[in-house]
């Protein structure tokens, strides 16, 4: 299966710094504040990490 990011080194540093602000921040609790939550499927916190990354690496999902 393809990924949308190709896996490298530059890649890892971004996800993980992305990662390192969402849980500095807080912003799964805001997240579970603003009523976003999951019923089935992957954690919103991790959706909205992953959009970030896109938006921070000038890519998007097409």
């Amino acid at each position: 299966m393809a990924t949308i990011l190709p896996e490298n080194q530059i890649n890892q540093e971004l996800n993980s710094s992305v990662h390192q602000f969402f849980r500095e921040q807080k912003l799964g609790t805001l997240l579970n504040q603003s009523n976003i939550r999951k019923e089935a499927g992957i954690s919103p916190v991790l959706l909205v990490q992953f959009i970030f990354s896109l938006v921070l690496q000038k890519k998007n999902l097409y």
